[in-house]
C-alpha cells in the first residue's frame, strides 16, 4: 500500500489518499485535481518507485516541420527542443558572420571595405617593390658590363648588388685611377671556393621521415577522399577557379558551399603545417642545389704548374655535382609529390647518397694556397671591390635610392595596418564559422542520440490498422527516430501539422503502452507505479474501445505495484473498470464544490456508476449506426459483455449458447485476440454480418424475442435472416 500525502495541497479536503489495491480507478470532472494528484505521485514516490505517467501527447510526440515528420519518445522530444534552440543560435551567428563577410570579400559595387583597403595597400607596395627590384637588376647588369674588362664579373647579379649596398662608397679621381691600374697587373690568381659542408645521410633521413608521414583531413569529402587523382584534380580546380565561376570540367556554376568545403579540406591546419614543412625542406634542398651549382673552378686563374691537378679536380667536382643534382632532383620530385598526397604514405628515397666533398675541397685548397701566395693578389682583390662599391654607390645616387627605400618602409607599415584590420575581421569571421560548426557538431551529436523506435512504430501501426486512415512510416535518413504520416487511403504523405488532437493522442498513448513493455535497467530493482491521467480526451471517442482493450491487456501483462487510471469521461470509466470488483480495485470519485475537491472512496458497488444491461444494448446499436464497416471490430466489446451478462443471469453455459453458430465464440471472445488474429477472424465480415451472428446465437437459444425486444423495428425473414434496406444477408455466407 502507498499513502499519498495531501496536507500541503489546498485543493483537496483530505490529508491523504491511499492505494491498497493494485488497480485504482478515479473519476473526476476536469478541474477536480487529477493532474495535480499525478504530479504529487511523481514527486513523492519517484525515489522509491519507478513511476511512469501518461498525460497526453505533449511530452511524447513532437512535430518536426522541417522533415514533415513526427518525433516519438520523451527523450527524443527533449532532444528535438535542444536542437531547435541550437539552430536558432546558428541563425543569429550566421547573421553576424554575414556582416563581417561583406568586409573581407571583394566588393561587387566598387565600394570601399576592409578587403579593398588591404588590396590597395598591397598593390601600392608591390609596385614600389617592383621599381626597387628593377633597380637592383639593372644596376647589377650595369656593373657586370662596366667591370667586365677588369674582372670576372659575369655571375654578378641583383642579390650581390643588394648585399654590397652597405659597403657602397664613391671614390675620388685619384683613388679611382690608382685602383684601375692595380687590377691590370699581370698576375695569376685563383678565386677561393667555399665548399659547403653537406651531410647527405641527415638530409635523406629528413626526406624519408616526411615521405613516411601522413595526415588526416580536417573534414571528410567522400567524393574525393582516399583517391589520389580525384584529390589532385580537386586541388588544381580550387587553384584555377573562383566562387561563382563555371567549372571548366562540367560547366556548372561552382557554389560557395563546394568551394568552402574544398578550401577547408586543403587548408586545414594539419595539412598546411605539414605542407609547410615539406616546402621548407624543398627550399633547403633547392638552395643546396644552387650552392653546389655555384661551385665553379676557373682553370685560367691558375698558373700552368697546377693545370693538370686542377683539371683532375675539375672533372671530379663536375661528376660530384652531377651526382648531387640527380639525388637532389629526385628528393625534390618526391617531396613535391608528397605535398600533393599528404594523406598517404610514400616509399623512401631509394638512391644512394653522394660522397663527402671534403676530399675534393682539401685538394683544391692545397693548390689554391700555393697559387695565391703573393701579396699582390690581395691588393688587386681589394681594388676590384673598391671599384665595384664605387659603381654601386653611383647607381644609388642616380636612382635616389634612400628616398625610394623610405617610401617602401611607409607603404609596408600602411599594409601592415590594413592587413591587421583585415586579419582581425577574418579571424572574427572564422571564429563565428567555427562556432557554427561546433554547434552543428552538437546538433549532429544530439541527432545521433535520438532513439530509433521503428519496431514500436510497427506495433503501433498494427493496432491502428482499420482504426485511423494513416500509418507511421519510418524515415530512412541521417535522422533517427523520425516518422512521416502516410495516408493509407491515398498513399500520400500527410502534413504533420494537420494531425488532429485525437490522432496525436492515440499515437502517444500506444507509444506509451509499447514503452511500458521495455525493461528499464536503471529502475529494474524498483517496483513500478503506472499512472494514466485522462488517457482518452474528447477527440478520442472512436478510439475508446481500442484504449480500453489496451489498458486491460497491459494491466494483466505488466508487473507493477499500482495501476492507476484517472478519467473525466463517465462512459470510458464504466468500460475500463469492467470486470473489477471492490475486492480487486480501489474506486474513487473526485467532486468539486467550487473551492475544494472532495475525495470519495467507493465502499459499496451500488454507490458507483451502473453498467446497465440496457445501456450495453443501446451502446451496441449506437456503434452499429455510427461506425463504418472498416471499424466493425469495435462492436465486439459490448457484444461480448451482453452475452456474458445474459448467460450468467440465465444460468446458461457459454459453450452451449454459441452452439451451431460457427465462428461466433472465437470472434466475440475479443480478449483472446491479438490485432492480427482479430483481423483474421473478421475475415471480411462487416457490421451487418456481425449482428446477424449475434441474432443467430439468441435465435438458437430460443431467445429471438429477447433480441427483438432490445433491437426494435428489426425485420426477420422466414429463414431467420435479418433484412437491411431490402438486402438479405445469408447467415451461411
Amino acid at each position: 500500500m502507498v499513502s499519498i500525502d495531501l496536507t500541503d495541497v489546498d485543493l483537496f479536503d483530505e490529508n491523504h489518499i491511499d492505494f491498497d489495491k493494485k488497480s485504482v480507478f478515479i473519476y473526476g470532472r476536469n478541474g477536480t485535481g487529477k493532474s495535480t494528484l499525478t504530479k504529487i505521485i511523481e514527486d513523492q514516490l519517484c525515489v522509491k518507485y519507478d513511476v511512469s505517467v501518461f498525460q497526453g501527447f505533449d511530452n511524447l510526440i513532437d512535430e518536426e516541420e522541417k522533415l514533415n515528420a513526427v518525433l516519438l519518445g520523451e527523450e527524443n522530444v527533449k532532444i528535438n527542443h535542444k536542437i531547435k534552440f541550437l539552430e536558432k543560435d546558428i541563425k543569429e551567428i550566421n547573421e553576424k558572420a554575414d556582416v563581417i563577410k561583406k568586409q573581407i570579400e571583394a566588393p561587387s559595387d566598387g565600394s570601399t571595405n576592409c578587403f579593398s583597403r588591404k588590396e590597395t595597400a598591397e598593390i601600392n607596395l608591390f609596385n614600389q617593390n617592383k621599381k626597387i627590384d628593377e633597380f637592383y637588376f639593372n644596376s647589377a647588369k650595369y656593373i657586370r658590363e662596366k667591370l667586365a674588362h677588369v674582372t670576372n664579373s659575369y655571375n654578378y647579379n641583383k642579390n650581390h648588388f643588394k648585399q654590397e649596398i652597405e659597403m657602397a662608397e664613391i671614390l675620388d679621381d685619384k683613388d679611382f685611377t690608382y685602383f684601375n691600374k692595380l687590377i691590370h697587373s699581370e698576375i695569376k690568381i685563383a678565386k677561393k671556393i667555399y665548399f659547403p659542408e653537406l651531410n647527405f645521410e641527415e638530409l635523406k633521413a629528413e626526406v624519408d621521415k616526411l615521405l613516411d608521414r601522413i595526415v588526416k583531413a580536417a573534414i571528410a569529402v567522400p567524393r574525393i577522399d582516399g583517391n589520389e587523382k580525384k584529390t589532385e584534380f580537386a586541388r588544381m580546380g580550387l587553384e584555377i577557379h573562383k566562387k561563382g565561376e563555371y567549372c571548366a570540367f562540367c560547366g556548372n556554376v561552382i557554389n560557395d558551399d563546394v568551394f568552402d568545403e574544398l578550401n577547408l579540406f586543403f587548408t586545414a591546419d594539419d595539412i598546411e603545417g605539414f605542407q609547410g614543412e615539406i616546402s621548407k625542406i624543398i627550399t633547403k634542398l633547392e638552395k643546396i642545389k644552387d650552392n653546389i651549382q655555384d661551385l665553379q673552378i676557373n682553370r685560367d686563374e691558375f698558373y700552368p704548374d697546377y693545370a693538370e691537378k686542377i683539371d683532375e679536380i675539375y672533372i671530379d667536382l663536375s661528376a660530384w655535382q652531377h651526382e648531387c643534382n640527380a639525388w637532389l632532383d629526385k628528393a625534390i620530385e618526391l617531396l613535391n609529390e608528397k605535398r600533393v598526397n599528404v594523406f598517404r604514405r610514400m616509399e623512401n628515397l631509394a638512391m644512394d647518397t653522394p660522397e663527402s666533398l671534403k676530399s675534393i675541397a682539401d685538394r683544391y685548397n692545397i693548390i689554391i694556397k700555393k697559387n695565391n701566395n703573393k701579396e699582390l693578389i690581395k691588393e688587386q682583390k681589394e681594388a676590384k671591390d673598391k671599384l665595384r662599391y664605387h659603381y654601386v654607390k653611383k647607381c644609388m645616387i642616380e636612382f635616389d635610392y634612400d628616398i625610394k627605400k623610405r617610401e617602401i618602409d611607409l607603404l609596408t607599415r600602411e599594409l601592415e595596418n590594413k592587413q591587421k584590420e583585415y586579419d582581425e575581421q577574418k579571424e572574427e569571421y572564422t571564429k563565428l564559422k567555427i562556432k557554427v560548426e561546433e554547434i552543428r557538431s552538437q546538433i549532429r551529436a544530439l541527432e545521433a542520440e535520438t532513439i530509433s523506435e521503428e519496431i514500436l512504430a510497427i506495433n503501433i501501426n498494427k493496432k491502428l490498422r482499420n482504426m485511423v486512415p494513416f500509418a507511421l512510416i519510418y524515415q530512412e535518413n541521417e535522422h533517427k527516430g523520425y516518422y512521416q504520416i502516410k495516408d493509407t487511403t491515398t498513399g500520400e504523405i500527410r502534413d504533420v501539422t494537420q494531425l488532429s488532437t485525437g490522432e496525436k493522442n492515440i499515437i502517444a498513448f500506444l507509444y506509451f503502452i509499447e514503452k511500458l513493455n521495455e525493461i528499464k535497467d536503471k529502475n529494474k530493482e524498483k517496483p513500478r507505479i503506472i499512472v494514466f491521467d485522462d488517457p482518452m480526451n474528447s477527440n478520442d471517442d472512436t478510439m475508446q474501445y481500442l484504449i480500453v482493450e489496451e489498458l486491460q491487456a497491459i494491466h494483466g501483462k505488466i508487473q507493477c505495484e499500482h495501476f492507476v487510471i484517472m478519467t473525466h469521461n463517465k462512459h470510458f470509466y464504466i468500460n475500463v473498470r469492467y470486470g473489477f470488483s471492490l475486492n480487486k480495485a480501489n474506486f474513487y470519485r473526485f467532486q468539486n464544490s467550487g473551492n475544494k475537491t472532495f475525495i470519495k472512496k467507493i465502499q459499496k458497488q451500488q454507490d458507483d456508476f451502473k453498467t446497465s444491461y440496457e445501456e450495453l444494448w443501446h451502446e451496441m446499436r449506437y456503434l452499429f449506426e455510427k461506425l463504418p464497416d472498416d471499424k466493425a471490430s469495435m462492436l465486439l466489446n459490448p457484444i461480448r459483455r451482453i452475452i456474458e451478462t445474459y448467460t450468467k443471469f440465465n444460468n446458461i453455459d457459454e459453450k452451449n449458447f454459441y452452439r451451431s453458430v460457427i465462428g461466433a465464440k472465437k470472434l466475440f471472445n475479443v480478449n483472446s485476440h491479438s490485432i492480427d488474429d482479430l483481423e483474421a477472424e473478421l475475415n471480411g465480415r462487416n457490421k451487418k454480418d456481425i449482428i446477424q451472428l449475434v441474432y443467430d446465437c439468441f435465435y438458437n437459444n430460443s431467445a429471438a424475442s429477447h433480441f427483438k425486444h432490445h433491437w426494435d423495428n428489426l425485420n426477420i425473414d422466414e429463414n431467420g435472416r435479418i433484412t437491411w434496406d431490402d438486402v438479405t444477408y445469408d447467415q451461411n455466407s
